[in-house]
């Protein structure tokens, strides 16, 4: 499908890049906030210490879902897929004891922001993992 069939100023291309970007972004900023070495990355993965250089420079092309989800849960985190209507700006709060429903709400909405105490949730994931 062609960027004029979808109606749309840019090729698929670019979309995909940006939601790569974006995962990226969020790895690396992680990343340093744990202060990992990329052999303990690596090791926590089961790669080699190079694998990681490659990918943490960008070099090793598009992951697929489960190789993020897999990238995420070695630094304790998880991957969310959403859907955002261009031009708005959503918070998604994930309510995990009740096995994943959604909570979407406007960024505008700002008098009660969304909890982001995720901490009740962690020793769960790190027993399922």
């Amino acid at each position: 499908m062609s960027a004029e069939e979808l109606n749309d100023e840019h090729p698929l291309s670019y979309w995909v890049t940006l939601a790569r970007m974006g995962f990226e972004n969020d790895f690396h900023r992680l990343f340093n906030e744990l202060g990992l070495s990329r052999a303990e990355l690596a090791k926590r993965i089961g790669t080699s210490p190079e694998y990681v250089t490659k990918v943490l420079n960008g070099a090793a092309g598009n992951f697929q879902l489960s190789t993020m989800a897999k990238w995420a849960r070695a630094l304790g985190a998880i991957v969310q897929v959403r859907l955002i209507k261009e031009g708005e700006e959503v918070v998604r709060v994930v309510d995990y004891e009740t096995a994943g429903e959604l909570d979407d709400r406007s960024a505008e909405q700002k008098e009660q922001p969304p909890s982001d105490d995720f901490s009740t949730h962690r020793e769960r994931f790190k027993a399922t993992a």
